[in-house]
C-alpha cells in the first residue's frame, strides 16, 4: 500500500478499486476529521462511515458514551439532519481512546 496518509493506493488492485481505496478514509482520520468541525450534515458522516462498515448513529453513540464517563458531558449531539459537534469534548475522546478498541467491529484493511 502507498500513498498520502489520506489516501491509500493498494498496489495490485484494477484502477477502479484503486479508486475506492483512496476514497476510504480510516476510521482514526475521521475522527480525527469530525473533531476539527463544529457541525456536519447527518449525510455527509453517513458518507464517510460507509465504506468503513460503520453507522452514524452507532458512532455518535459510542462516543457519547465515552465522553459521558470521561467529562460528563455529550460530545456529538444529532438535531434534525445534523450533528453539532463539542469539539473541546470530542478532541478529549478522541486523543485518550484508541479507535481500535471502540466496541462496534473495525473493518480490518
Amino acid at each position: 500500500m502507498r500513498g498520502t496518509p489520506e489516501f491509500a493506493v493498494h498496489e495490485g488492485c484494477p484502477p477502479n478499486e484503486q479508486q475506492l481505496h483512496r476514497n476510504v478514509r480510516t476510521l482514526s482520520e475521521t475522527l480525527d476529521w469530525l473533531a476539527g468541525l463544529d457541525r456536519v450534515s447527518v449525510a455527509e458522516l453517513r458518507s464517510y462511515l460507509l465504506p468503513l462498515d460503520l453507522l452514524p448513529a452507532a458512532l455518535l453513540d459510542e462516543l457519547n458514551e465515552r465522553a459521558l464517563d470521561l467529562t460528563g458531558d455529550l460530545a456529538v449531539e444529532a438535531v434534525g439532519d445534523e450533528i453539532l459537534v463539542t469539539k473541546a469534548i470530542l478532541a478529549r475522546v478522541v486523543g485518550h481512546n484508541n479507535p481500535k478498541n471502540l466496541s462496534y467491529p473495525i473493518p480490518s484493511a
